[in-house]
This record gives structure tokens, sequence and C-alpha cells, in this order.
């Protein structure tokens, strides 16, 4: 009734699709975790970023912002500070240079942007 080998190839056509979609499900997880990795080091990135810019804003609105070396909790960081912008480099393990536009009248800050180092995120 069947001919010679076909139970073999039978098989073998069934091993290759479940090696395939084993394959395909264990991409889509390295993909996941390698998001999820990426996520968790942006986050600590903000953080950092929030508690600088937060300790810069509060020095400004005290009329105590120059330029220095200053701590924001736990993390150090250096302050450039000019007329209307300031540099602040952070000098933890999260190397960044947050660029701050100020508004000296009303003592605010109006916008920042961030250049981070080379680091881990993928």
């Amino acid at each position: 009734m069947f001919k010679k080998g076909f139970a073999s190839t039978f098989f073998l056509v069934i091993f290759m699709y479940v090696s395939m979609f084993t394959a395909l499900i264990s991409l889509n997880d390295a993909d996941s975790i390698r998001t999820l990795i990426n996520l968790e080091e942006n986050q600590k990135y903000f953080i950092q970023e929030m508690q600088i810019i937060k300790d810069f804003e509060c020095m400004l609105k005290n009329n105590s912002a120059c330029s220095g070396e200053y701590y924001a909790g736990n993390i150090p960081y250096t302050a450039d500070v000019f007329e209307d912008e300031a540099y602040l480099t952070s000098g933890s393990v999260l190397q960044e240079v947050i660029t701050v536009n100020i508004d000296a009248e009303k003592k605010k800050i109006t916008e920042y942007s961030v250049v981070r180092s080379a680091g881990k995120i993928q």
C-alpha cells in the first residue's frame, strides 16, 4: 500500500515543521527579552535625568544656579551655566549631557535635550 520510505519521509517533514516552529518561538522570545532590557536601561536614564533636572530647577528658583559640581540625590553632576542655557553632565555610570534652555526672567527651564554616551543599549 505505502511505498518504501514513506513513513521516514512523513516523520522527517513533521520534525522539520516542529523544528521551524520552535525556532520561530525562540527568536520571538529573544526579541522580547532584548526589548525589555532596553526599556529597563532607558528608564534608568530617564530617572537620572529627572533627578538632575529637578535639582537644577530648584537651584534656579533659589537664585543659586551657577557653574560647579553638585549632587542630585546620590547622582553627581557638573553644571556649566550660561545666560540662557546650561550644560549638565552626569558623573554617574550612566553618562550623559543634558542641555537645558533657561528662561532667566521666570527662573524656569523651557526645554532640554539629552545626548547619551554609548552604553549598553542595543
